[in-house]
């Protein structure tokens, strides 16, 4: 009788440690304070397991070790100030401008950049944003822009090709990009830059 009361006690306190350890709703947590937080609440695991788990308490203490470590390694390289701003950090930076310079031809999502950046779309526009100054969508129009005028001086290819090469559907997409931005269609600007050249180059303007 007694060791029926105790085993329906025991059940009874296994089965509301079970409840105090359910899944949480995610907590939109700071990056700074993460590994603080994840240390916290494996503290607390391993007051609950040191009664009769010994085993469960030495991987919970290289679990601290390794959270603490891994997470100041990661706030350490990124920018002062970087991660309290909610910007992206440093290694987010350089894999989304590596992304971005290799597929400008072609179509760039911003779920594709949320994911290589591993944060939800709308953490990884807040962040980008606050990196960048500006939208994704914008940054990549002005990656576009920048990249059709350096082709537009550097080669002869017509403008419907420069477009495609820069991610525009087509020529006229560029163009009223283009005049947008700078007041001024890409030809005239491809004419009046080419002059400006060609007279820099040319002794008899000196």
């Amino acid at each position: 009788m007694f060791a029926t009361q105790t085993m329906t006690a025991r059940a009874a306190q296994i089965g509301e440690t079970s409840r105090s350890f359910a899944p949480r709703e995610p907590e939109d947590i700071q990056a700074s304070a993460l590994p603080k937080r994840i240390a916290d609440l494996l503290r607390d695991a391993q007051r609950t397991a040191r009664e009769d788990r010994g085993e469960a308490e030495r991987r919970i203490q290289e679990a601290m070790a390794l959270v603490q470590r891994e997470g100041l390694r990661l706030l350490e390289a990124a920018a002062p100030g970087e991660l309290d701003r909610g910007g992206l950090a440093p290694w987010q930076m350089r894999r989304i401008d590596a992304h971005l310079s290799a597929n400008l031809d072609g179509s760039v999502r911003v779920t594709d950049l949320a994911a290589i950046a591993k944060l939800s779309v709308s953490h990884f526009s807040r962040a980008f944003a606050a990196s960048y100054g500006m939208a994704p969508r914008d940054h990549i129009l002005n990656l576009r822009l920048e990249q059709a005028r350096a082709m537009m001086l550097d080669s002869a290819e017509p403008l419907g090709r420069i477009a495609i090469a820069c991610g525009f559907s087509d020529q006229a997409h560029l163009s009223n990009r283009f005049r947008r931005a700078f007041d001024i269609s890409p030809n005239a600007w491809r004419r009046q830059n080419l002059r400006g050249a060609a007279a820099s180059a040319d002794p008899a303007y000196a």
